[in-house]
């Protein structure tokens, strides 16, 4: 009798993981959403580099908010993209190729001007995407040609994390290379987001990626 209560009992909990699992597969048959938000316990920044020129030029990031939409069963490149996107940041000071102080932005405004879309994988948990991004600034940069807005072609990698069925983090960095007014350099923003997934069916596909990677 114990010999058989107990088969019973491993078939029942064997049928409902089967369950759980096929209901995870099916959330990820859909587009679900990520709405994120920054992680104060972790920086965030925003930083250009002018090499030789001026070097490495960092501003805080203060606020951060995006909404990442995933589709883990769309084509390559087609599986990722940003609904929106918006930071604040603090003042950059750019080098004077004319020389004495340096130029300040001023307050950063950071947005998406348009997404291309991207990859997401959910057996890893990595990300990337190819977008157009807007920095909006308050600060006088006339004197080297500048004006507000600039746009930045930005490649972003990254990886979401669950921490539970309906919780994460997100750590991305875009990054890309530019010339503007004379000035050429590099740039990254490094951005520590904490993630809610809507809608309630989210929870399953975060579920199913915990099953899948314990299963490896």
């Amino acid at each position: 009798m114990i010999s058989s209560f107990s088969t019973i009992v491993r078939t029942i909990c064997v049928a409902a993981a089967l369950v759980v699992f096929s209901a995870a597969g099916t959330a990820q048959a859909g587009l679900v959403s990520l709405f994120a938000t920054q992680n104060q316990d972790l920086e965030s920044s925003f930083t250009l580099d002018f090499g030789e020129f001026g070097g490495p030029r960092s501003a805080l990031i203060s606020q951060t908010e995006f909404q990442l939409d995933l589709n883990p069963d769309a084509a390559p490149g087609l599986s990722a993209a940003f609904a929106s996107y918006s930071q604040s940041a603090d003042p950059l000071a750019l080098p004077n190729p004319f020389g004495g102080d340096d130029l300040s932005t001023g307050p950063l405004t950071i947005s998406i001007e348009e997404s291309y879309g991207g990859t997401y994988n959910s057996l890893t948990g990595q990300v990337t995407t190819s977008d157009l991004y807007r920095i909006e600034f308050t600060g006088d940069l006339s004197s080297l040609g500048i004006f507000s807005p600039v746009l930045l072609p930005g490649t972003s990698t990254g990886l979401v994390t669950f921490n539970g069925p309906n919780s994460g983090d997100i750590a991305l960095n875009w990054s890309g290379t530019h010339t503007i007014g004379g000035l050429s350099f590099n740039y990254v923003c490094a951005t520590n987001t904490t993630f809610t997934p809507e809608p309630a069916s989210l929870a399953l596909l975060g579920l199913g990626a915990m099953m899948l990677r314990r299963r490896r």
